[in-house]
């Protein structure tokens, strides 16, 4: 075994997560195990544990890498073109989907970004404006 240790602040919020790895083990294989919080951000301090933070933080990046990944190799539109807002606390957290200037989708094509996210992360966790 070879442990690391990683210090993970997420793009989705402002916390300051350590979780622990084994680096011998494969990339598909790896488990990362939670270890302790930093710091919790505003938005995650309503939760009754660091692990409950970090699980919330973990789910919120998530979605948000998930539905990105979606809106790029679906309708071929480039991730920085994508603007993502979170809005709401704690395990309710609500992922705000937008578009930058350049990218002009049609309703048709939003709506279908709405229906995937709602089938995979259940209806209103995510809004694709």
């Amino acid at each position: 075994m070879a442990i690391q240790e990683t210090r993970w602040r997420p793009d989705t919020c402002t916390c300051l997560l350590v979780y622990e790895w084994d680096s011998l083990v494969t990339l598909t294989n790896r488990v990362h195990t939670f270890k302790r919080a930093d710091v919790i951000c505003p938005e995650h301090q309503s939760l009754l544990t660091e692990l409950d933070a970090y699980t919330a933080a973990l789910e919120n990046n998530q979605r948000k890498n998930k539905t990105v990944n979606y809106v790029n190799t679906q309708l071929a539109i480039d991730p920085s073109s994508i603007i993502f807002s979170f809005s709401g606390m704690g395990n309710d957290r609500i992922l705000n989907i937008e578009f930058t200037s350049a990218v002009v989708l049609t309703n048709l094509q939003k709506l279908g970004v709405q229906q995937w996210a709602d089938t995979n992360f259940g209806v209103g966790k995510v809004i694709v404006q």
